[in-house]
């Protein structure tokens, strides 16, 4: 979480850190031992014909997954 916390701080994107149950597959991979953190964008009518997303909110969260792959990734020295 540290890094998904600095990665979001990097974008000085707003975020909620909650801990989540349901059939997002980061808990799946959890359940099975596999460290995952699940990113969610800001749906619209979930759950409905009418479910939607913005695309500005698609772009900010393809900056913040390539933040936290910048974060992730081993520095060279």
């Amino acid at each position: 979480m540290k890094r998904f916390k600095e990665a979001r701080a990097k974008l000085l994107v707003e975020g909620i850190l909650a801990r989540g149950g349901g059939c997002m597959e980061g808990n799946h991979f959890n359940e099975h031992g596999i460290k995952a953190v699940g990113v969610v964008l800001g749906y619209f009518k979930n759950y409905t014909k009418s479910e939607y997303i913005c695309i500005d909110d698609m772009v900010k969260c393809s900056e913040f997954a390539l933040a936290v792959i910048d974060v992730m990734a081993p520095k060279s020295k």
